[in-house]
Formats: C-alpha cells, structure tokens, sequence
C-alpha cells in the first residue's frame, strides 16, 4: 500500500517513521517479493503501481520522452519511489547520464546508490559493464549454490541473512540510444543484462528520446513501456507501436503506459521536484554561566525553529542518508576509484568495510612520534624492497586493493603523457620505502632529466644523490653513479655467491647490505643523449643487479623513449594517460580501454589483465586543494628533518649511509693534495689534481708519455698548471732526482710576485727569458741526454715552457728551434721530457710531432680543443657539456680517450676565477 503521510510542520518526521518500518517489513524473508513503486495516477485519478515482476509489469522498462516531456522527472519519481520502500539491503541503484548533465547527481549521496555514470568519463561506463556482468555471474552462482530459482525465493528463505547479500540492483540509463551510437559495442551489454539478469534481479530501465537501437532480443525481454509526449508519431510508433504518444498535451509527465502488446494506459507521471518546506529543530543554546545573580529574572525565550525549502526528491535522499547512518552498505562493487589518492588518505576496504591506509606509518613520522615500530627492521623476507603506492580496482572480481611495487622481483618502468603523474608516482614511492627501511637499509639514487622536481626528498637520509640534467656536472656524476653501482654489483656477486641478498640480509640483520634503489625520470631525455654509455654500462647492469639488491624505476612517455633491449628488462610496467590509446594494449596488454585524463590514474597488468589504479601522492588529504602541492613540499621536508635526526641517532658507519655521487670540486688546493697524494715510486709520477673518480690524478711521464702538451686559451689556467707542476715536483722529488729548466719569454711565470721565483728552487738548473739565451741550455740538454742514456746520470730534467706560442713566434727558423725538437725526440724516453703549455702547437714547429707522439696531455677549460687541436687527439666528446668550464677544469686525454680533471691550486682559498692566467699574473 501507498504511505499517506499529510504535509503538515510534522511531515518530515512521519514520513521518517513510515519509511523506517516499510524497510523493516520488506526486508524480512516471509515479505520478499517482486518490488513494486507507485508511478503515478490514471484514468479515475486512481494510483498507478508499477509491479517490476516478469509475470505482472515486466522486469525492464523502456521510457520515452521529447524534451521537456517530462522523461527525467519520471525516472527520478521511480528512484525515490522505490528508495523510499525498500533499504539499501534490498535495493541498489546504477544510475547513467549519457547526456553528459547532472540529472543523476541529487541521488550521489541516497545510501542505495552504488554509481553514478556519465558519459563524460567512457572509462566508468566500461568499468560500469565488467561490475555488472560480474554481479549476474556472481548471483547466478549464488542461486546455483543454493538450489534457488531466483532472487526472491533466495530472499523468501533467508539466505540473504545467512549468506551473500542478494539485492535488487537498479540500472537506469537516461538517453541509452546516444550510448548506442557512440559505442554500438555496449549494445550486446544491454541485450544481455535483459537476458540474463530478470531472474537475478537486476533491472534494466532505459530512456531516451526516440527509443532506437532496441534490438529484437532486447524487445523481447523488455515488457514495460512508457512513451511521454513525443514530436513524431513515428517515434511513439517505435515504442508503442501506436501514434497516440503524438498527439499527447504538452503537459510534462503525461503519456501512456503499456505492458507487453496490452492496450494503453493515460497516465500521469507523479513529480518529485516539487518545493516542500519543512522545519528544522532549533540549534541547541546554551545559557551563559552567571557569576552573581541578577536582582530581576530574564524572561526565557524558547528558540524558533528554522524552516528550510527544498525539492521532495532532495528531503527524501536526505531522509534516506540519515535513516541509514552509517551502516555499512553490502554493495555489489566497490565505489569508483578515487580522485584523490595520498599515502595517508583513508579508503574502505569493500569486503570488511574497515577504514584503512596505505601507509600509516607515514603519519606517525610527521607526527614526530617515537615509535618503536619506526625503522624496526625490516622483514627481508616479505616486506623488503615493497611498498603500497596505489589503489587498484578490480570490477571483475568486485574487489580493490593496494597498488603494491615489488622491486624485489623486477625492475619498473612508468609511462604516460607529461602532467599525468609519473614523477609523483616515484616521489611517493620513495617515500613509503624510507618509511619502512632505515637509511642502512635502503639507499637511493635519482637521476632527473626533468624539471628539477625531487629537492623535498633530495634530504631523507638515504638518498646518496640527486642528479639534475642541468648541471654542467650531470655527465660527469652519471659516469661515477655507474661505476659506483658496476662496483657495488661486482663486490656483492662475490660475497654472496648463489644466495639472494634477502636471505643474506635475514641472517646478517646488524649489518644488512643496503639495496640501492636508482631512478630516472624522462628516461627518453637521457636515452637521446648518452645511448652508448646506456649500451655499455647501463644494460649490462639491468641484466644482473636484481640479484644483488639493485633496482630500477623509470619513467618515460611512451616504450620507443628507450631501446628495446632496455625496455625488456623492465618487468613491471605501469601507464598514465596515452594520448594515443593504442599503446594501452603495447603496455599493459588487451582489453585497456580509454583512461580518464586524471593525475595518477593508470593501467597495470595484474594477474595477466589490465587492471585500473589510481596512484597516491606522498602526502595530503581529499580538500587541499592548490595547498596540495605546497603541503606536500612542506610535509617531505618535514619528514626529511624528522629522519635526519633519527638517523643521526643510529650512530651508522660511513659504508653503512648511502655514498655521495659527488662532483669534481671548482677549487682544490696543491697543499692538500700533496697531503692527500705522496707520489708514486717512479720518479716522473707527479700528482696535479683530481680525475673523474675523484681520485688523486698522476701524470706519468715514464709510462704513459715522454712530454706533456697543456693546451687552453688565454685565462682557462695554463700558467696555474705549470706552478702545480713545478712545485708537486719541487715536493715530491729531491734536486737530485729531478731538475727544471724553465723557459718564459714573457717574464711572468718564473716570477710569480711573491718575495722569491722559481729561479731559487735548487731544482732549477736555468731560467730562459731570453730567446738568445737558449743556444747553451740546449747544449747542456744534449749533454745531459747522453749521460742518461748512457747511464751515467739518473736525474730527470722536465723543460716547462710558458706561452709556447711566443716561444714559436721568436725561434721560427732559428738553428736552435731545431736544436730543441731534436732533444725532445733522442731523450724523451731516457728522462728529459717537455712540459709545455699553449694555445696550441703549430704544425710548423719542430716539437709538435715528439709532442704529440703519445697523445698525452691535458686540455682546459674548452670543450672545442678536444676536436680542434692537432696534438691530443679523442675518439669522442662529451655531450652535453658545456662550452666552457671552469678556470682549472679540462679534460686529461691519454691514448684517445680522456678523463675529466681538476687542476690543484698552489694558492689558499682561491676563487675558480681567479686562477685564470692573468688574474695569477696580478
């Protein structure tokens, strides 16, 4: 029967009461039936029922209605009518606007609502589909389990009660024929949810404009019909099979009602929309606490109560809701996967219904907490190198779970659109592993090719480095981080032998072997510039490094951002947003469909289906808002201090924090290098700087090369250079075991301003500013060159010429130009070798060919020698280096190849600038 509730001031709570125990009746098992809704009225003003049974109204319906007809207000009339009858145990709705509007959205909130679809997001009306065939399969089982016919004999018999949930479960699609057209596909989904679902109790109630695309199958099963006011007759024809719907008034709500091919019905559509006013209880006042009594009483006023206008339809989802409460509703699928997902963020579990985290201990450490929980020790055995970093929705199964990265079974790889999540994909997954590993568990490396965006964790204790494209240093630091890790691999294959690292580790839980955890972000950047050192020293690495704790994450665009032979390695794939949707099934396999265009939504490949996840954001609430990015900023920094100092506290040995992938320095004094560096055994081994692997960087004229060219253009550090020379060899070396001869034309070097020159270190056997006075050194030379080679002498004589050029300038076509040249050639391998430092040498001059003879020497300074000189010649130049370095930093070249170097400095705390040539002759 009808509810009569009058709408007088006390309305509301009637219809509360009434509503209360017609779900309290219908949910009990002896009361199951078909459900039933009052629709509106017909001839005689009489109640119109509609009985949603096979045998009376039919299961499904068609509805059909011109704009303005009235066709929204009907299918909202019957999503109330039916709410208001039965509980959202009972019944279930699924609501689908394909006009892209907001018809559906007052119901986003009714306890019996599971969905609410539009056409603006293809994704969840896919997902819409797979959720609902799984629900048949699932009911059919259920009745097949049970031995029952159908949903209300499972109901008749309590089995609701005792086992699954068994509702009635509502799909309304308002406008299914423009669903129709855009995806014909959905069209065998609807054929077969009126197939199929009738004895399982779901209902299919489809409207539309002009109902077209109703296959002869689904008019078969579909036995109700209602056609409102329509513009053609051909289209009430299409429905009813009659013209009359054509000729209707244009009164919304009015039309014909017709069962199977029974005679129609005059009806009028009952209207939800109405305004309804009712009052609200007046807010509770409290009286003011008085601290002495008032000489009169104060009349007390009672508070009025408030009055609040608003559409039945919108009291009655209220009604719902707060009838309800906060029972959990068994619905047949999770809810959609949310906009928003942060480690923190609470979401329900769709089976037990329990509130839970991805990460909570992520909360307790901005918290500031001391947990002992916290960096506890990690399980190597399950926990290690895993973490939770999404939510994955699995409408097939009705089920959704944690996004878990497991890096101890592959490497991982993001793909997608730029602006679609991937960098704060791998920020969160940094996160959460720092949460549950100490800083000597896990150590971090990240390599960003990008926009400089991961300065909120470059601080957490186990990030050893963060590697910006940008910086003139990047290739450098690359090459070390790779060699580094080669090492690592290397040192660790040795040690641990067939073992895994895991079980080594969960026997040595003091003193685990960290796993190093290196990511790459715009992987295509680095792919483009640097694809032989990929070849070479990243593939191999990726082959073997799982074994030994060493995994990758990248992220890139699309697969072609890096070579097939890369791609294969990386396990498990994960994709955003594409652009072009084809790459979905390159990436994840068949059966993706088209992503909402939503940060952090994806497509992983999960038990060999690709599956939707929304991937979480380190920190943050559903609200933030713009604040979102800056909280996030704030709250990583946070954490960063907050385990700084709990790692500080650990008290851990410098091999068990991670190690820094460090720079060549700008400024490195002589002084300490010398400290820091004793020289060799051999006596032409003489430390000048430090090279690419920061390790102290020899030149060797005994093995390596019997001269030594110093090439760089004015101000790049040449004349700094041959002080670090001479005064390495002054300390390291006796008079005895080495001499200078030093040859400046310009008067600037052997007197270099301070109180004394080089011409008064007791190695120096003459100081040549004058070409004319050479013709007598070059004899002594001759004849210091016999006695070596004859053995009679086991002092080595190093020639150091400044501004060479000059010196070529005034000796061309000079007997003793020659004179020099032939010294440098008979009696550069038995000790007397040429330091020379130019602009560059000549090809007319006699020494350039015993100077090059070796392709030994440094260039500094500028990138453009390395191709354009004729003395030192390299197989490659660096990419991506710039044009100029700095004063002292250049390039140490031996047979073809070539090291970065920086050039110690004799002077204290000396400005890179300043050790440009001019500024040392200042």
């Amino acid at each position: 029967e009808a509810m009569q509730v009058p709408l007088d001031e006390r309305w509301w709570d009637r219809l509360k009461e009434a509503v209360e125990e017609r779900w309290r009746i219908t949910d009990k098992a002896e009361n199951a039936e078909w459900l039933r809704v009052p629709i509106g009225v017909i001839s005689g003003n009489r109640p119109r029922f509609l009985h949603l049974a096979a045998t009376k109204d039919g299961v499904h319906g068609l509805v059909a209605g011109g704009t303005g007809s009235g066709k929204s207000e009907l299918l909202m009339t019957m999503i109330i009518g039916l709410a208001l009858n039965y509980s959202p145990e009972l019944l279930n709705f699924v609501l689908v606007d394909f006009k892209g509007g907001g018809a559906f959205q007052p119901f986003e909130q009714l306890p019996h609502c599971v969905s609410v679809v539009t056409n603006l997001n293809e994704s969840a009306v896919e997902r819409m589909f797979t959720a609902i065939n799984a629900e048949l399969r699932r009911r059919q089982a259920l009745n097949q389990q049970t031995n029952t016919r159908d949903i209300v004999e499972y109901r008749r018999r309590g089995l609701h009660h005792t086992h699954a949930p068994y509702p009635h479960l509502f799909v309304i699609i308002d406008e299914y024929a423009e669903m129709i057209d855009n995806y014909p596909d959905y069209r065998a989904e609807l054929e077969s949810i009126t197939r199929v679902g009738r004895a399982q109790g779901v209902h299919l109630i489809l409207a539309s404009q002009k109902p077209k695309g109703v296959t002869d199958q689904m008019r078969a099963n579909i036995k109700l019909r209602i056609c409102l006011r329509v513009e053609e007759p051909e289209t009430s024809r299409e429905l009813l099979r009659q013209p009359d719907a054509a000729q209707l008034p244009g009164i919304p709500g009015r039309g014909y009602l017709q069962v199977g091919n029974d005679s129609l019905e005059l009806i009028q559509v009952a209207w939800s929309g109405e305004d309804v006013s009712r009052s609200l209880a007046p807010a509770i006042i409290w009286p003011e606490r008085r601290t002495a009594p008032s000489a009169e009483p104060e009349e007390t006023v009672s508070p009025a109560r408030e009055a609040v206008e608003a559409p039945f339809f919108a009291h009655a989802v209220e009604l719902a809701a707060q009838i309800w409460r906060d029972r959990l509703v068994a619905k047949p699928w999770p809810d959609a996967l949310p906009r928003f997902l942060s480690l923190q963020s609470p979401w329900t579990h769709p089976t037990s219904g329990e509130t839970q985290v991805l990460e909570p201990r992520l909360t307790h450490w901005l918290n500031g907490e001391d947990d002992p929980v916290l960096w506890s020790g990690v399980d190597w055995q399950q926990e290690a190198f895993c973490a939770p970093v999404g939510l994955v929705d699995d409408p097939r199964e009705a089920r959704q779970f944690p996004l878990m990265v497991e890096l101890r079974r592959s490497h991982l790889i993001l793909l997608g659109d730029a602006g679609y999540g991937k960098t704060t994909f791998m920020r969160a997954l940094l996160t959460a592993l720092a949460v549950s590993h100490g800083p000597h568990e896990l150590h971090a490396y990240i390599v960003d090719m990008g926009g400089r965006n991961y300065g909120s964790v470059q601080g957490l204790p186990h990030v050893g480095a963060v590697l910006y494209a940008d910086e003139n240093t990047f290739e450098e630091r690359f090459r070390r981080l790779l060699k580094y890790l080669n090492a690592v691999q290397r040192e660790r294959q040795q040690r641990l032998g067939e073992e895994s690292i895991f079980a080594y580790n969960q026997r040595h839980p003091a003193d685990p072997l960290p796993l190093l955890l290196v990511m790459i972000d715009n992987f295509a950047e680095l792919q483009q510039n640097y694809e032989a050192l990929l070849e070479n020293e990243l593939l191999p690495l990726l082959r073997t490094s799982l074994t030994v704790g060493i995994a990758f994450v990248a992220a890139a665009n699309q697969p072609s951002d890096m070579s097939s032979k890369l791609y294969r390695l990386f396990g498990q794939r994960i994709t955003f947003h594409q652009r072009d949707r084809d790459r979905y099934q390159d990436i994840v396999g068949r059966g993706a469909g088209e992503l909402e265009e939503l940060p952090g939504r994806g497509y992983i490949r999960w038990e060999g289906r690709p599956l939707q996840f929304q991937g979480a954001t380190p920190t943050g609430l559903p609200g933030d808002g713009d604040l979102g990015a800056q909280g996030e900023g704030r709250d990583l920094r946070l954490l960063a201090e907050i385990m700084g100092d709990r790692a500080a506290c650990l008290d851990l040995s410098p091999a068990q924090r991670p190690k820094p992938i460090e720079a060549l320095a700008t400024y490195l004094s002589l002084e300490d290098l010398l400290a820091a560096a004793p020289p060799g055994r051999r006596q032409a081994h003489i430390p000048l700087g430090l090279d690419e692997d920061l390790r102290p960087a020899h030149m060797d004229l005994e093995r390596a090369g019997k001269h030594f060219p110093i090439l760089g253009r004015p101000l790049s550090g040449r004349t700094t250079t041959l002080y670090s020379w001479v005064f390495a060899l002054a300390e390291c070396y006796d008079p005895a075991q080495a001499a200078l001869v030093l040859v400046d034309l310009r008067r600037s070097f052997v007197n270099y301003g301070g109180q004394r020159t080089l011409g008064d270190l007791p190695h120096t056997l003459a100081c040549i500013t004058e070409a004319e006075a050479l013709p007598p050194v070059v004899e002594r030379l001759q004849a210091e060159g016999k006695a070596l080679q004859e053995g009679h002498s086991t002092r080595r004589i190093f020639v150091v010429i400044d501004n060479f050029d000059d010196l070529h300038e005034e000796l061309q076509q000079q007997a003793v130009y020659s004179g020099l040249a032939e010294v440098a050639r008979r009696y550069g391998q038995d000790g007397i070798h040429f330091v020379v430092a130019a602009s560059a040498i000549d090809t007319s001059s006699p020494l350039r060919r015993p100077l090059a003879a070796a392709n030994y020497g440094i260039i500094l300074r500028s990138l453009d020698l390395l191709h354009s000189n004729n003395v030192l010649r390299v197989q490659r130049t660096p990419r991506n280096a710039p044009a100029e370095l700095v004063p002292g930093r250049g390039f140490l070249v031996r047979a073809g190849s070539f090291r970065y170097l920086q050039i110690a400095s004799p002077y204290p705390d000396m400005d890179p600038e300043d050790m440009s040539d001019e500024a040392l002759a200042q």
